[in-house]
């Protein structure tokens, strides 16, 4: 009786860790897309995204994708080997193909969610803004943000002082 309880605990927490990376998935895309067709002013387009979600390929994509990231691990080996035969059943396609595909979308999405591109991506959001005369911290608005930029800023003025040290240590942030 305690082993089924324990089972069935188990499931109900891999449904609900795909339902969570799936419904992630499927409203990030439809969000963006609709927040960015209000800010164009164009608010029936914004409408019309919203509304033709259930049938949009981007969104469901996106929304398979994070069911795969947030609920793959979270199944059984014979959960996911039921998965498995029965894709391979219906799309004529090996178990290899299938494990790849995971695999894949696994690695791809730590890698994307992995603080080294989240810095690289703020680099490039700060390196597009500074051609605008403004800053990473004008985009972000973070605290951290402001307090990296005085960093630099104190930084950059102490290396062109005469008589200085040519570079200051960097803080981790």
């Amino acid at each position: 009786m305690a082993f089924a309880i324990a089972a069935d605990s188990v499931i109900v927490g891999a449904i609900k860790a795909a339902k969570f990376g799936f419904g992630i998935g499927y409203v990030v895309p439809i969000g963006l897309i609709a927040i960015g067709q209000f800010i164009l002013g164009h608010p029936m387009a914004a409408t019309a995204t919203i509304l033709t979600a259930p049938v949009n390929p981007a969104a469901m994509t996106c929304a398979a994708i994070g069911a795969i990231y947030f609920g793959w691990n979270a199944l059984t080996d014979l959960e996911r080997s039921a998965i498995m035969q029965k894709l391979q059943s219906a799309l004529e396609i090996g178990g290899e193909l299938i494990k790849a595909l995971v695999a894949f979308v696994i690695v791809k999405s730590k890698e994307l969610l992995s603080s080294e591109s989240t810095a690289e991506f703020k680099r490039f959001i700060g390196d597009a803004a500074s051609m605008f005369g403004r800053s990473i911290a004008d985009v972000t608005r973070a605290v951290v943000d402001h307090a990296a930029g005085a960093y630099e800023l104190v930084a950059e003025k102490f290396k062109r002082s005469p008589g200085k040290p040519d570079e200051l240590p960097r803080l981790p942030l």
